[in-house]
């Protein structure tokens, strides 16, 4: 991933003093073996007592500054990292992320840069270990280079086989990672839809009993399978010490006395003491394997996000550009995929004009483009073919951005933070506790810090929240989807004949999405999709439904 390459760049320099802190421990380690076997095969002295705690000292100092150094930096790639792929997120088109999923972004957030962090933070002990066994095979060549070659034959041979029980197992452990974001998917869905599965006793058993299980079993074979063969790996890689002392021992007994009777007991104490820092060296080697398909999987997450045109690009300050205009859509479309649908679904081509000031009803049965259509008036969505213009001004990708800020919201599958957009404004705390007020939530949140206070609330008054944070965000264009699907016949009516009465007198254009015909005279037009199609066109006027209450008009 070029980013993670470019932060460990920029933090060379901690990652150096980490590895030389990791070496210089490793290397005080080794020291102190050769001393410790110099005191059991000679007569004790006041230098290798010297020898002994200088060494003791430097291992437990240069050890614990290369963890310190390398913990920061774990933490450091994580903060850059996370910060990135944030921006790259919010960046990206909507619908994009949509079709990456939610499982597959918060994946991504979370457990490969985790994985990542668990990788980076090996680092000291992998040097520590590795400059540890470095040292026991020079002073093993020191003791007797016959006898080394014989070790060095063996190593080779449990090097190449490891690597490849290592490559069958990163392939499982890929295989694993993918089966993941199914099962957070399948995660997700027991959370958000308990509901519905405690109400569907047939359809509770079928998604936990078949598609759950189905999906965390597929996992845990995989993940099984890639971790026995590293775990064989590392046994094995045991397995060839005991073999090594063994040979030492017993089969070439004639090399081990032409070198010295000490050598039979320096070999056996290094090659004991080098069993320690190797298996820890083979413990660390899983989290290497899976940092290595963390850092796969980002890099494919980062290409899928850099494959759309960034639409968080600078322009210039709508604050001093936003005033209510005309808003014209011409010959628009839009196609997407439905899921469960082999077909895809065209909304379009639309030709609709908004005007300044004017409240909008937008109609027509589930499935006909209406939550499509208020995605590309707010220039989330951006049009296949046609064009979107602004007081005559086309909308572009250069621009778009730019444009989306003079719209505020509420979509149907909202979402409400705590922090007020222009928190810490006096006059803006206030007006949001006129606003709690006047929405009958004063006795439920209270303005704190330029906070709600809680946000922890029935789906109406969340909704009626998110209505609240919209009326700060004083926009020129509000839309609202199904806003008052939620509420109770006390705030529909307020809602619908005070609150976007209003609005529009503060001069906003306002387009409401609803299926609530009992207050369709309150808008200056009706607008009724079919199909993706607009069908009809006409104002509506309170003495009209008077006359004929049948009359339905778009």
């Amino acid at each position: 991933m070029k980013l993670f390459l470019e932060i460990i760049s920029r933090l060379r320099w901690m990652l150096l003093l980490a590895i030389i802190a990791g070496i210089v421990g490793g290397l005080s380690s080794a020291g102190l073996i050769a001393t410790i076997n110099q005191a059991l095969t000679a007569p004790a002295n006041d230098r290798l007592a010297w020898s002994y705690f200088i060494l003791c000292a430097l291992m437990i100092l240069a050890r614990a500054a290369s963890s310190l150094l390398v913990m920061h930096l774990g933490q450091t790639v994580i903060l850059d990292l996370r910060l990135y792929l944030s921006r790259k997120i919010v960046a990206a088109p909507l619908r994009s992320l949509q079709m990456l999923g939610p499982a597959r972004l918060l994946a991504n957030l979370t457990d490969e840069i985790a994985t990542l962090a668990a990788a980076l933070e090996s680092i000291p002990w992998i040097c520590v270990n590795g400059t540890i066994v470095l040292g026991c095979l020079v002073y093993l060549g020191w003791l007797s280079q016959t006898l080394l070659a014989l070790i060095m034959l063996v190593l080779v041979l449990g090097i190449a086989s490891f690597q490849f029980l290592n490559t069958k197992a990163l392939k499982a452990l890929t295989s694993a990672r993918l089966e993941s974001d199914i099962l957070y998917g399948h995660f997700r869905g027991l959370i958000d839809g308990i509901k519905e599965l405690k109400l569907n006793r047939l359809r509770r058993h079928a998604f936990v009993g078949n598609l759950l299980s189905t999906a965390a079993t597929r996992c845990r074979k995989q993940y099984t399978s890639g971790m026995t063969l590293i775990v064989l790996a590392a046994h094995w890689g045991n397995g060839l010490f005991y073999l090594m002392i063994g040979l030492i021992l017993f089969i070439l007994p004639t090399a081990v006395r032409e070198s010295g009777g000490d050598t039979l007991t320096g070999y056996t104490l290094v090659l004991l003491y080098m069993m320690s820092p190797v298996s820890a060296i083979m413990d660390q080697l899983p989290t290497l394997s899976r940092a290595k398909i963390a850092l796969r999987r980002l890099d494919w997450f980062e290409q899928d996000l850099a494959s759309h045109a960034p639409e968080d690009l600078p322009g210039e300050d709508s604050k001093h550009s936003m005033s209510p205009g005309q808003l014209e859509l011409i010959n628009v479309s839009h196609t997407y995929h439905r899921e469960r649908e082999d077909r895809s679904f065209v909304l379009g081509p639309l030709n609709l004009v908004l005007r300044p000031k004017e409240l909008v009803f937008i109609i027509g049965g589930n499935g006909s483009g209406k939550t499509t259509l208020a995605l590309i008036l707010v220039g989330l969505y951006a049009p296949e073919t046609g064009e979107i213009r602004l007081n005559g001004k086309p909308v572009a990708d250069a621009n778009r951005e730019q444009y989306r800020e003079h719209f505020s919201a509420v979509f149907s599958d909202f979402y409400v933070f705590e922090n007020l957009v222009g928190s810490g404004n006096g006059q803006l705390d206030e007006l949001a506790r006129h606003y709690l007020a006047h929405l009958h939530l004063n006795h439920k949140v209270e303005i704190q810090n330029g906070s709600f206070s809680t946000v922890e609330l029935s789906q109406g008054q969340r909704k009626r929240l998110a209505l609240l944070s919209a009326y700060l965000e004083d926009r020129p264009f509000y839309v609202f989807d199904e806003w008052a699907a939620d509420q109770d016949p006390e705030f529909k009516e307020l809602f619908y004949k005070t609150l976007l009465p209003e609005l529009k007198a503060r001069g906003k254009t306002i387009v409401v999405i609803t299926h609530d015909d009992k207050y369709f005279q309150q808008a200056d037009r009706c607008i009724r999709l079919e199909s993706g199609k607009i069908t009809q066109l006409a104002h509506l006027h309170e003495q009209d439904l008077a006359h004929d209450s049948d009359k339905v008009v778009a």
